[in-house]
């Protein structure tokens, strides 16, 4: 209903199906302390319809949804956030939508999001460059997954190039 997750000639799609509406995908496998790295195409997008990850996150059919959210925006901003729960849709803002010049903004553009965790500190890179960090105890491992918010453009679809992670 809310997300489409599809892969088409070897390519690995994210579609937020709803405009106005945040949503998330979990994979596998839990991880404490890592670095995680994710390559984005934009795809076709505008303003802040965003794409992202979400980490540590609850076990595979907890039957809760929790964790970080990092997100990038078409127009070049990008947002940090934890997600407390889905219903009711919880969340505490750890950093506001912040533009930056180590971004690119627009459609079809590549963006290397990275994501390290090491206790409560997480440290965020937008193309190799710091751009913020954060001291939160809240969750402190879990798994991790593609995050997807639509802001006026329904069934916004990005791309996932590539994605790794480290256990440090």
């Amino acid at each position: 209903k809310y997300i489409k997750i599809t892969e088409t000639d070897a390519k690995f799609y994210v579609t937020g199906k709803m405009a106005g509406f945040s949503t998330w995908y979990f994979s596998w496998p839990e991880l404490t302390d890592f670095y995680l790295q994710s390559t984005f195409d934009s795809g076709n997008c505008s303003g802040k319809d965003a794409y992202g990850l979400i980490v540590r996150g609850p076990e595979h059919q907890a039957g809760v949804s929790y964790g970080y959210v990092v997100a990038f925006s078409c127009d070049g901003y990008y947002w940090v956030f934890r997600l407390d729960g889905a219903n009711p849709y919880t969340t505490k803002e750890l950093v506001s939508w912040t533009k930056s010049d180590y971004l690119l903004a627009g459609t079809n553009k590549q963006n290397v999001m990275g994501i390290q965790a090491v206790g409560d500190k997480l440290t965020f890179y937008a193309n190799g460059h710091q751009i913020a960090e954060v001291t939160d105890s809240k969750y402190e491992f879990g798994r991790y997954g593609v995050f997807v918010s639509p802001e006026l453009t329904a069934n916004y679809t990005y791309r996932v190039v590539h994605m790794s992670y480290w256990d440090l």
